[in-house]
């Protein structure tokens, strides 16, 4: 079956092998949905009746301030889940707009079809039950981080937050993940890494952080 391999390492096939993805699926009605560049996916605020992932190209969850200015909340890449905390509840609607920001394609399958995809296999319903108290978890740090001023602030509080009194920090994750979750670019991270170096409070390589002056980062989440 075409983008099985995709499937396979989304969250919620993740561990079930290529051959049971494509048994389980050999008797569920799913589509595959192409779209081009700069259509809409879905409307804020319209049903989230189908757990969707895309298998190819690139998708942007955006909404529009109180100003009118297009805020991007995330890039969905292949293998990702589109809104999947929305499929059920009360509030089964679609909390941003869903763009395609290419030609895109999509599996999805509907939530009636899913569950009964998830009680026949109990590692999907792990996968599914586990993607959603991730998701919740990721927007609960964000809006613990995106209160702090700027982008030094975010940076020197999650530097403090989980280097738990070390001096040395292993980044649990990446610098993508990072200006995400800050609701920043990844380049205005990246300078903001550079002048906290040059600054002496940190001395980063890549993923591994050296904590130089930590009173000054503390100091920062004053200012």
């Amino acid at each position: 079956m075409k983008y099985t391999n995709i499937l396979s390492n989304s969250t919620v096939f993740r561990s079930v092998s290529q051959e049971t993805i494509e048994e389980l699926l050999s008797t569920t009605n799913f589509q595959y949905r192409t779209f081009n560049k700069g259509d809409i996916i879905a409307h804020s605020g319209t049903p989230c009746d189908h757990i969707r992932i895309v298998v190819e190209g690139r998708v942007s969850g955006e909404m529009m301030d109180i100003s009118g200015k297009v805020l991007k909340i995330e890039d969905i890449l292949p293998s990702k889940l589109i809104a999947p905390a929305f499929l059920f509840g009360k509030r089964r609607r679609y909390p941003v707009n869903v763009i395609s920001t290419e030609t895109t394609v999509i599996w999805q399958i509907h939530r009636d079809e899913f569950s009964g995809l998830l009680q026949k296999n109990l590692t999907l319903l792990d996968n599914f039950l586990s993607a959603i108290s991730s998701r919740a978890q990721f927007l609960s740090e964000k809006i613990k981080f995106v209160s702090f001023p700027s982008i030094r602030a975010k940076i020197a509080g999650f530097i403090l937050h989980y280097s738990e009194g070390q001096d040395v920090l292993q980044l649990p994750i990446t610098h993508q993940q990072m200006s995400e979750l800050f609701g920043v670019t990844r380049p205005s991270l990246s300078r903001e890494f550079r002048n906290m170096n040059s600054e002496g409070l940190i001395d980063s390589e890549r993923d591994v952080i050296h904590i130089i002056d930590r009173r000054g980062l503390t100091d920062l989440l004053q200012k």
